[in-house]
């Protein structure tokens, strides 16, 4: 039997679409390449890839390699 791995389980609060990855024209209907920052259950912020927000939480989901999804922000320091 073989377990599944995901790399970033935690729930998603939020996710933004920021500015595309670089300039294209787009042609017959091709989108376009976003990067999205997502902040997740425990306050921290990511950036990942996407042509939409679907495609950006799958990128972010299967914790591709450091090139499309990396962190921008741990989590804030609690001492409790």
């Amino acid at each position: 039997m073989t377990t599944k791995f995901r790399a970033n389980e935690q729930a998603i609060k939020e996710i933004v679409c920021m500015r595309p990855v670089w300039t294209q024209e787009v042609e017959n209907g091709e989108a376009e390449l976003h990067y999205y920052h997502i902040m997740d259950a425990l306050n921290r912020k990511w950036q990942t890839i996407g042509v939409n927000v679907s495609d950006a939480i799958e990128v972010f989901e299967k914790g591709h390699n450091d090139r499309w999804t990396r962190i921008l922000e741990p989590a804030p320091f609690d001492p409790d």
